[in-house]
């Protein structure tokens, strides 16, 4: 059960080729793991990317500082 139904079921049509591979609840599973392990990953990798960039002004700087070890966690 999810309060996000509707997200779950547009996730999945997003992706090419992926119904012929859901024939169980385990392969839903695997599918929202994979995808909420990429979308992760390419949140982590854009916070480091900002960590290069000096031109940041303060506030942005700090918030960076906070969400790095929090993407590092769930990595």
């Amino acid at each position: 059960s999810t309060f996000y139904l509707e997200l779950c079921f547009s996730t999945v049509a997003s992706k090419p080729n992926v119904t012929h591979k859901v024939t169980s609840h385990r392969d839903v599973i695997k599918l929202f793991l994979d995808i909420t392990t990429r979308a992760v990953e390419h949140n982590y990798f854009t916070v480091k990317k900002l960590t290069t960039k000096h031109d940041l002004q303060t506030r942005p700087n700090k918030a960076r500082e906070k969400c790095t070890p929090r993407l590092s966690r769930n990595h």
